[in-house]
């Protein structure tokens, strides 16, 4: 996807890449009617060649819109420019993600201390625990997912965005919406009446557990040298 930095989305000026993924891309913007930064998350070009993804998109965005808790990212808007489908979100100014602090641990051989553990534990449980009250489910829970901006507070990223594209018929050609190294065998072997109930629990028991009974390090729960292999 070509890097859209510097160019205009609807009120928004793109300023800096901050990262690319397998479904989006984001950009550190600005938006002067408010004189405020935000992330704006473009979707890549290939999800808008489904001919009813516009109607779920804008079905979704209002959903997720609706999701006000300290712990989930807000989103503030959802539109499409020149085939280029965006939401707009909070700008979350420095931290790092869940991922990101784990291994920076590794590196200096230390371990995140059992009680921030708990407490990230207990906030992700409660934050899951919100959006699932309201019908929302994440799919993708992982680490990556899990901003810190200060060791007192997470928030959690990503909502709308895999619901979004698991309802697009691009899933039913094999792309895979989840990360295999947090799916459940549920979700894996695509059962839809139980991988609502049990995908975020098993995520969430993943994040915390290794191979080594390490919970507190970066280690992936299932190793393996593809993401066939991971599901199998």
């Amino acid at each position: 996807m070509t890097d859209l930095s510097g160019q205009t989305l609807g009120k928004y000026q793109l300023l800096d890449r901050l990262g690319r993924g397998g479904m989006a891309d984001v950009y550190k913007s600005y938006q002067p009617s408010l004189d405020r930064y935000v992330a704006v998350k473009v979707l890549h070009p290939h999800l808008s060649e489904d001919p009813d993804f516009i109607t779920r998109f804008r079905r979704e965005a209002k959903r997720v819109a609706d999701l006000h808790q300290q712990n989930i990212v807000q989103v503030f808007d959802f539109d499409t420019q020149d085939d280029n489908y965006y939401m707009v979100m909070e700008y979350i100014e420095g931290g790092q993600s869940l991922k990101q602090l784990l291994l920076g641990l590794a590196q200096r051989n230390e371990r995140l201390p059992i009680e921030q553990t708990l407490d990230i534990v207990i906030k992700l449980a409660d934050t899951l625990a919100y959006a699932h009250s309201l019908g929302m489910i994440h799919r993708d829970i992982k680490p990556a997912n899990i901003l810190m901006p200060g060791l007192d507070r997470l928030v959690l990223g990503d909502f709308g965005i895999a619901r979004l594209i698991g309802e697009t018929s691009l899933t039913g050609s094999g792309a895979m919406v989840d990360t295999p190294a947090y799916m459940s065998p549920n979700r894996a072997a695509a059962n839809t009446v139980m991988c609502a109930v049990t995908s975020t629990l098993w995520a969430s028991c993943c994040m915390r557990c290794s191979p080594a009974n390490r919970p507190t390090t970066p280690i992936r729960p299932m190793p393996s040298s593809s993401s066939t292999s991971t599901i199998h």
